[in-house]
C-alpha cells in the first residue's frame, strides 16, 4: 500500500508505505510547498492479488472514524 495522509494542522503530508507487515510512515517536506492548501485527507492505492476493496475501505473508515 502506498498513499498519504493530510492531516490538520501539519505543514507536511504523511508519506505511507507497506508491504506485508513492513509499515513506513514519514512527513515529506518535498511535498509541502505543493500541496500547501491540500484539504485533510487519505489517498491510498492498495495492490495486492486478492484485495476485497469494499472490506478495506469499511475497515479504513471505521479506523478514521467515519463508519
Amino acid at each position: 500500500m502506498k498513499g498519504r495522509a493530510w492531516l490538520a494542522g501539519k505543514a507536511q503530508p504523511l508519506q505511507i508505505q507497506a508491504v506485508g507487515p513492513r509499515l513506513e510512515c514519514w512527513f515529506d517536506p518535498k511535498a509541502a510547498a505543493a500541496d500547501q492548501d491540500h484539504l485533510p485527507g487519505l489517498e491510498l492505492v492498495a495492490l495486492g492479488l486478492q484485495v476485497d476493496g469494499a472490506a478495506l475501505e469499511q475497515e479504513l473508515r471505521a479506523l478514521l472514524g467515519l463508519a
